[in-house]
């Protein structure tokens, strides 16, 4: 590029500004299912030996599990 350094800068800056006014008018041909949307966050867990899944934001308080449980005699496993 030839000239002043302020003279290069304005070219960039103004080339892109007409890269982003195309992109801007480009935007709505875009399809909605090109559009990434968020991943969705869940948790799975079996309780009584029913298979769940949640999504986190259902989810209010998750508790540690001990690594032994004493059962509690007169019950059933």
């Amino acid at each position: 590029m030839s000239g002043s350094p302020e003279h290069s800068l304005q070219a960039v800056l103004q080339y892109l500004s007409r890269v982003d006014e195309r992109s801007r008018k480009q935007e709505s041909l875009v399809p909605a299912t090109m559009v990434k949307e968020e991943d969705w966050q869940g948790l799975a867990f079996v309780l009584d030996g029913v298979k769940i899944i949640s999504a986190m934001d259902e989810i209010r308080e998750l508790l540690p599990y001990p690594d032994s449980v004493t059962r509690v005699p007169d019950t059933s496993k």
